[in-house]
Parts: C-alpha cells; structure tokens; sequence
C-alpha cells in the first residue's frame, strides 16, 4: 500500500501538520508506505486552462501539461493507493497553495463530454482522506468543502473519508503578543485540552485508508 499525504499549510509542524503526521503513522501501522509532501516548498503554479489534458492525440492526454515542481508529485499520486491531503481553513476555504494543487490533480482526469463512463479518466478507485484545521465551527463552512470533495470522490471513484478539527489555536507563540481578542486564551486551553483527540482521530482515519 502506498499513499501520498500532502501538506497544504504553510506551517510545516503546526496544526495541520500534526492531524497529517497522526494520519500517517495511523496508515503506517498498518504496513503502508508514505510519501510525505509539503506545498508550500514546491514550486508550482495552479491550472492555466491550456486544455493540453485533453488534446486529442496529444503527448498529455489525461495527464497535466504543465512541467513544475508538481509533476513528480502527480504521477506518484497516478501511481498509489491512497491520497491523504491537509489544509487550514483560510476565508472559508483551503488555503490558495491546496486549491491550486487540486485543480491541477483533478482537471487531468475530468472528461469534458457527459458521456465518459463515470465521469472520470481515472482508470481504478483511489481511497481519499482529507483533513481540515479551523478555529471557527465546521458547520459554516460544510458547504464551501463539499463541492471539492464531490469532485475528489467522482475522479477518483471513491467516498472522500475527512475530518474537520475545530477550535485550533492560530498561532505558533503566545497570543498577547499580536492584536487579538483575549478570548484567544480561552480557545488555546480548549485547544490543549482536544487536539489530541483529533490527532487520534486523524490517526484512525491514515489507518482505514490503509486497510482492505
């Protein structure tokens, strides 16, 4: 079993880090190899819309046109049998670095005719995991994830499995030390006291994209 975990915060060892590296040791206890990957330290850009994916006859019919940083890392996604992605939750959203790896990853696969079996190029299923960190509640924003995540599970033939971890404390040091509400410590306490039942979680969560 080979999977690809992928990074999409800027902070390599903050929050999102933490839920990925729980899932990764949780999919590693169960014997998977993992290939652990972050954005913010490869150079690349989003989807340009030069349709070379699609380009009948072409050299990159269903795979990216584009040769960046990225392309390494598509083709060993082409290639394993889980994908696990994390992202903090910036205005409402995955952060700029995680939409843009997504549109490159997805646009290849996704046929521009109705009548493709399935709606997808992808030729197998490809077990999704995807990781969210906030600090505001998960209900506000369900609706802004869920279009993404219908995209993931059509490409790739699977339900996407994913975890929203609430309420993280933002920075890396002590609050009084930007301008904030004091109400700030009262999300570090709770923070300290519940994240790392959803690192357990996200642990819970590698392991079964691990399994059958």
């Amino acid at each position: 079993m080979k999977i690809v975990a992928v990074n999409g915060s800027p902070r390599p060892n903050h929050n999102t880090a933490e839920l990925l590296e729980g899932a990764i040791e949780g999919a590693r206890s169960k014997g998977a190899q993992v290939e652990r990957i972050d954005l913010y330290k490869v150079d690349f850009k989003g989807c340009r819309g030069c349709f070379a994916c699609k380009r009948k006859g072409g050299k990159s019919l269903h795979k990216c046109g584009i040769k960046d940083g990225l392309t390494p890392i598509l083709e060993a996604i082409a290639q394993a049998d889980a994908l696990i992605v994390g992202s903090p939750i910036y205005f409402s959203d995955v952060t700029g670095e995680t939409r843009s790896f997504l549109e490159r990853l997805l646009f290849q696969y996704l046929p521009y005719d109705p009548e493709v079996e399935d709606h997808t190029y992808f030729p197998r299923e490809l077990k999704v995991g995807m990781l969210y960190s906030m600090g505001i509640p998960a209900d506000p924003i369900d609706e802004r994830l869920a279009p993404m995540e219908r995209f993931l599970g059509q490409v790739f033939r699977m339900q996407v499995k994913s975890l929203k971890s609430q309420g993280c404390y933002p920075f890396v040091d002590s609050w009084e030390k930007y301008e904030c509400s004091p109400m700030i410590a009262d999300m570090l306490a709770a923070h300290e006291e519940g994240f790392g039942a959803q690192v357990k979680a996200a642990f819970e969560l590698g392991a079964s994209l691990s399994e059958g």
